[in-house]
């Protein structure tokens, strides 16, 4: 597999995730 791929979707990953957590944190506050 290419490595700029799998980095490019572990990246991706964890901005969604961020971006979650801030919106449910957000919520909960």
């Amino acid at each position: 597999m290419d490595t700029i791929f799998i980095s490019a979707i572990v990246c991706i990953s964890l901005v969604a995730l961020v971006g979650i957590g801030a919106m449910v944190y957000r919520k909960d506050n």
